[in-house]
């Protein structure tokens, strides 16, 4: 879902009533819940408190369930690795140096397992080196189409990728 332009007469937002340009209402629209009358937001008969997005029948819950690249099929793989995995919720946090001034690299630990999340946030492809580590198994990627065996030495990550990786090295 993207911001909408929200019309003077519509701003619900004191915020924006104040300050115009300052409010929250262009992010805080319906819920596009599916392609139906209000995108599914409310019934039919009901005006919406803010408007709709114009791409509303194209983007929405529905439409993003059925697409396993989706951000909701990332957003919902995230939370189930954060449930399954204790050091995502209650490990130690320690920053990995990454010899790339684009990428954020952390080693969360809990007990004997151990994941290295890289995150590039660059447009462009970037190579992270984490030697220390040895070999990982990616768990999730951002792209959602990327598994299996890794060599933290030379991890190449692609334009605004992020990986979670599984560290198969001893303590």
């Amino acid at each position: 879902m993207s911001n909408v332009a929200v019309a003077p007469e519509f701003i619900q937002d004191p915020q924006e009533k104040n300050v115009p340009g300052l409010g929250r209402d262009p992010a805080r629209t319906p819920m596009q819940w599916d392609a139906g009358p209000n995108a599914g937001f409310c019934p039919p008969q009901v005006i919406p408190w803010l408007p709709l997005a114009a791409d509303y029948e194209k983007i929405n819950v529905a439409v993003e369930g059925e697409d396993a690249s989706s951000t909701l099929e990332l957003t919902r793989a995230l939370l189930a690795l954060r449930r399954d995995r204790l050091a995502l919720n209650r490990g130690s946090y320690q920053g990995q140096e990454s010899d790339s001034q684009d990428c954020f690299v952390y080693l969360r630990q809990f007990e004997h397992e151990r994941l290295l999340v890289a995150i590039n946030f660059s447009e462009q492809p970037q190579v992270v080196k984490a030697p220390t580590h040895g070999g990982g198994q990616i768990l999730l990627s951002t792209s959602l189409n990327r598994g299996g065996p890794i060599d933290t030495a030379t991890l190449e990550l692609q334009g605004h990728e992020g990986c979670i990786i599984e560290l198969l090295d001893d303590i």
